[in-house]
């Protein structure tokens, strides 16, 4: 038996035993789950061995290093992975599926085995034109569409490359990546506007920001004002930083505006950057709800799990 720690019914899985690694390992971060057969997470931890710099093997000593305590105590038998883990170059490539393929996840998980363990890493997924991509998104939209079936709506998954995703009828219509986190991190650190900003968080500096580029097409023309004001007026480096966040997140979400279209909107994150998109969505007139960013993957890894279980016991 292995269901959603989230979950308030229980899903039988036959030959589900022991202890499982569950994880989410992404460009930056590494996310993980000590999760016993029915559901409960027994440990988690995460660390800064992002995805994104290890190359092949490398990522294979990174998780044996890190799950050694877990491995040594409770002797987990399969580990279930998404993210960037699955990337070309990294510990195991995992194929892209195309959306209409997302049923079929559990079906095409790569495959690694270490001495004392499987591991499992789930495929990402890519826009039938072959113009966009996702790896551990489609994880925790799954597990959005497993705490909410009947779902329908705009999700937004705000990151370093944020995703915005059309779901309908359960169902994966569409998705885009925004590379406003990367661009907020190149601008803040490596451009001429670093010195004009700085620590901190301006409400207002930020709430003005974001209604010029939610009402201005041109507002992001108007960045290097910043380094201007920070010059002629001396403003806080704070309210530069706040600026630089608010034109970045408004500009966005007032391309997103149209193909939300009046629908339902959910944000799947934690932190100050969820907080901040709910803020800009609310401010352009959105009713928005937040799920956990760590629930969701959970859940999905769960709801893969138990699938994988169905496979190979039926």
């Amino acid at each position: 038996m292995f269901r959603s720690p989230q979950a308030k019914h229980r899903e039988d899985v036959v030959g589900a035993e022991g202890t499982f690694i569950l994880g989410d390992w992404g460009t930056s971060a590494l996310r993980l789950w000590l999760v016993d057969a029915d559901g409960f997470v027994l440990d988690r931890l995460q660390t800064t061995d992002g995805a994104g710099t290890l190359q092949g093997d490398a990522a294979g000593a990174v998780f044996s290093r890190v799950t050694q305590p877990w491995r040594a105590k409770h002797s987990p038998r399969i580990a279930i992975l998404c993210g960037m883990v699955g990337r070309r170059g990294g510990w195991v490539e995992a194929p892209y599926l195309t959306p209409d393929r997302w049923s079929e996840l559990p079906q095409h998980v790569a495959h690694l085995r270490l001495p004392d363990m499987d591991v499992r890493v789930v495929p990402g997924l890519r826009t039938r034109a072959a113009d966009d991509v996702m790896r551990g998104e489609e994880t925790q939209i799954l597990g959005l569409t497993r705490h909410q079936p009947d779902f329908d709506g705009a999700i937004c998954l705000p990151g370093t490359h944020t995703k915005w995703c059309q779901l309908a009828g359960g169902q994966i219509a569409s998705f885009r990546t925004e590379m406003t986190g990367e661009l907020f991190a190149l601008l803040s650190r490596s451009s001429v506007l670093r010195d004009a900003v700085g620590p901190g968080f301006d409400d207002a500096a930020f709430d003005i920001a974001t209604a010029e580029a939610l009402n201005d097409p041109r507002a992001m023309g108007r960045l290097f004002g910043i380094r201007a004001d920070w010059l002629l007026r001396d403003t806080d480096p704070a309210a530069g930083l706040s600026r630089l966040s608010g034109l970045l997140i408004g500009a966005e979400v007032a391309r997103a505006i149209p193909d939300i279209n009046g629908q339902n909107v959910a944000l799947i994150g934690t932190g100050e950057l969820t907080d901040k998109y709910a803020r800009v969505l609310r401010f352009a007139g959105y009713d928005v709800q937040i799920q956990s960013g760590e629930e969701m993957a959970i859940a999905g890894l769960t709801s893969i799990a138990n699938q994988m279980f169905e496979l190979t016991d039926g």
